[in-house]
């Protein structure tokens, strides 16, 4: 007995280190502050014996934003995206309608290699080996940025070429896009401030804008040419260098990292609260609020003046916006009036869109279970922050013999301990059987639904877009003007039009955010890509006499049917993402190991789906078969 209360007190005082805030090397090494308070590191305040403010968190500057939404355009889709705005250029240059299938080939090709990399370096790694590091994360965004760059460039230079190069390129730029998904969204949560997530969301989403705004004003009418396609991935090719020089830009600020929230700093007397930080009252316990926190709880699900600690539609993982400081109920004090309210009101949009623009990797914000919720705060009002999977490796590796017990211990998150490749398949199998199978479960609809959508838009009609032309067109020449225009307003309108579906995504359950409503979307987003498939399918020949498409209004029908079906897409898959966290709430691990599956099914059934696409259009399909 005496033995095993000394192991259970050591075990203690390996978690009281590991709970410890961690600086400098624990997470890469910290700069100091323009006040020079070195963040990840809290000050020493007295907490009632001075009248002085003070704040937790450092301040997250006007700059950190912009920096995160510029590095969103290079580290996400702009590659993917570029090179599919010049599929019109690609047909006539090289002389072939199955041109754009061989492209959604190859990028799903790509990301089934990222998904099986993905899966082996998380979940088979032997024992000891852990890529989950913060040096793996940050040479990922470096290697993604200057590999984006390269794309950029060897497509200005050599894209009429060969289409070999052509090729390649998609392949790199599609393998870049899903390590965005699959390793620097859910690796943020971890090492970066979840508020930031918002941004590179921003920056990614901006990328479908900005090249589909380009291709338009690239060619905005038949035989109108501003400017030639090396032009335009010259100028993707600018943003995407913006994009590196932000990143490099990062070495001289600070703010940005995870153990920057648990800075405890003083005010000056008139100095306002600045963005990120929260004030703290005489105790040390958050003051709700306050100015900035005041502004995040607004919007919050929580019902008003309950007192108790903030929370929001997707708060299963980190609680930020909205639940990323907490405090007691006696702390609280009287909520101020205000002209928002949580109701259905077109007061509502921003708020929502606030929260849809961090939503960015919901499901695996969690960062595959190596960052883990907070805890409730203590009795008296302090937040207390979990340790993260890096605390409890941090300190075992500094102490071996005191943290085997710990580690062992079976209420520790399976996520936390040491475990084999069998473990964490075996949890993963369980995790997922436990969100398909919970009863009365949104999920379950919206998957199927999600998966089918993602599955026409990116892997079917962007197939078939050059026979849906040459129906609508009436010849398959692949040097027909009005064929190409019909392309070319087909990706650009698309493309200008995605950013639609997240803006639209509704959190509260109310008007387009009711589970019935977002149902039927997922239906009508299916049904209006199976309209755009329907002359390659099913349809007549190009110069059929009876060809019902080769008219303005059948004309008409399919870009609408084309432009119309990309929103659905991103509308359907973050109310999938709302949905798995609303109802996992607690279980970070279950949303992580989820998201993940999902994301696997997906790739794999659209790798299929792009092989037998492009095995039929080789010939030449119903239009120009």
């Amino acid at each position: 007995v005496p033995r095993r209360a000394f192991t259970v007190a050591r075990s203690g005082a390996f978690l009281s280190r590991a709970m410890a805030p961690l600086g400098g090397e624990g997470h890469g090494g910290m700069a100091s502050t323009s006040s020079g308070i070195e963040p990840g590191r809290r000050v020493k305040v007295k907490h009632g014996k001075s009248s002085s403010r003070v704040v937790r968190g450092a301040p997250i500057t006007l700059a950190l934003y912009v920096t995160f939404s510029c590095m969103g355009f290079g580290t996400g889709w702009s590659g993917v995206d570029s090179i599919f705005q010049q599929v019109n250029k690609y047909i006539t240059t090289y002389d072939d309608l199955s041109f754009a299938s061989d492209l959604v080939y190859v990028t799903s090709a790509a990301a089934a290699a990222v998904l099986v990399a993905t899966f082996l370096g998380l979940y088979c790694a032997p024992v000891g080996v852990d890529f989950r590091t913060v040096g793996f994360f940050e040479s990922t965004i470096s290697f993604v940025l200057v590999t984006s760059c390269s794309i950029m460039l060897s497509l200005a230079l050599f894209w009429d070429k060969h289409e070999s190069v052509v090729m390649c390129c998609a392949f790199c730029a599609a393998v870049m896009g899903n390590l965005q998904a699959f390793v620097i969204y859910p690796f943020f949560n971890a090492f970066y401030r979840p508020k930031l997530i918002a941004s590179l969301n921003f920056g990614e989403t901006a990328t479908s804008l900005v090249c589909g705004s380009l291709a338009l004003l690239q060619s905005p009418g038949p035989g109108i040419e501003n400017f030639t396609s090396t032009h335009f991935f010259l100028m993707v090719f600018i943003c995407s260098l913006a994009a590196s020089l932000a990143w490099t830009s990062l070495k001289f600020q600070t703010g940005y990292r995870k153990e920057d929230e648990d800075l405890e700093w003083e005010l000056g007397d008139n100095e306002p609260i600045p963005e990120g930080s929260v004030l703290l009252d005489a105790n040390g316990a958050p003051v709700v609020f306050s100015d900035t926190m005041y502004s995040d709880t607004l919007f919050s699900d929580r019902e008003p003046n309950d007192g108790g600690p903030a929370s929001t539609s997707y708060g299963a993982l980190d609680g930020t916006l909205g639940g990323d400081e907490k405090s007691t109920k006696r702390n609280a004090p009287e909520r101020p009036k205000t002209p928002f309210k949580n109701t259905s009101t077109p007061g509502e949009f921003v708020p929502t869109l606030k929260k849809v623009l961090a939503s960015g990797g919901a499901v695996s914000r969690g960062a595959h279970g190596i960052a883990l919720p907070d805890d409730q705060p203590s009795p008296d009002g302090r937040k207390k922050r979990r340790p993260s999977y890096f605390d409890l490796r941090k300190a075992a590796d500094d102490d071996e013999e005191n943290s085997a017990p710990f580690l062992e211990n079976p209420k520790v998150s399976d996520h936390c301990r040491v475990s084999g490749p069998k473990e964490r398949i075996e949890n993963l199998w369980k995790n997922l059987n436990m969100v398909l199978n919970k009863p009365k479960s949104e999920v379950v609809w919206l998957f199927p639904l999600a998966t089918a959508n993602t599955l026409m838009t990116w892997s079917v009609i962007s197939s078939f877009i050059p026979f849906s032309a040459a129906a609508a067109t009436g010849t398959c020449d692949t040097q027909d003007v009005e064929s190409i225009m019909f392309i070319r307003l087909c990706t650009s309108f698309s493309s200008i039009c995605r950013v639609l579906g997240p803006l639209c995504v509704r959190t509260d359950g109310r008007a387009w955010g009711d589970k019935v409503f977002i149902r039927w979307c997922g239906v009508i987003g299916v049904a209006i890509n199976a309209v755009f498939c329907v002359p390659a399918l099913c349809g007549w020949s190009a110069g059929d006499p009876l060809n019902k498409f080769n008219s303005e209004i059948g004309k008409t029908v399919l870009l609408l049917a084309y432009v119309a079906s990309t929103p659905f897409e991103p509308f359907m898959q973050l109310h999938l993402l709302v949905a798995t966290q609303r109802e996992h709430k607690g279980s970070s691990t279950r949303i992580i190991d989820a998201g993940f599956s999902f994301a696997a099914i997906t790739v794999a059934a659209s790798f299929g789906v792009a092989c037998a696409t492009a095995r039929y259009a080789s010939t030449g399909t119903a239009v120009c078969g």
